[in-house]
């Protein structure tokens, strides 16, 4: 169910993604993913990837999807974000490879993060 009261502005996403590498990466499968992005009239064009976790025997976690973004980006992990609803399934395999990592409690937040861990960065 989604809580409309909840639900970040479209265009704002969008917005980033142009100014930003952003991706999704989530347990979701991908078709929960597309229902979902199409509800709230995002795109899934605009990220760079939507990832979905297939839970490999090796690593369950999303810690090699982070791993894959940062060196598919060539990024350092002190200059990648990652921004998620659960401390242990998104922020926790983040911290791991040393990427900055922030909790998101209400949708309603996510601009007022996501620029604060920017230009604090």
């Amino acid at each position: 169910m989604i809580d409309f009261s909840q639900v970040i502005d479209s265009a704002y996403i969008k917005q980033l993604c142009k100014k930003y590498a952003v991706y999704v990466v989530s347990n979701s499968s991908y078709s929960h993913l597309e229902y979902y992005m199409k509800i709230l009239d995002v795109k899934p064009k605009w990220f760079r990837q939507v990832i979905s976790n297939k839970f490999l025997e090796f690593d369950k976690t999303k810690k090699h999807y982070y791993q894959y973004i940062l060196t598919k980006q060539k990024c350092e992990p002190q200059n990648a974000f990652v921004f998620g609803d659960s401390e242990k399934s998104d922020l926790l395999p983040a911290k791991q490879l040393g990427i900055n990592a922030f909790l998101i409690q209400n949708a309603n937040d996510i601009p007022t993060i996501v620029e604060n861990a920017i230009n604090k960065n």
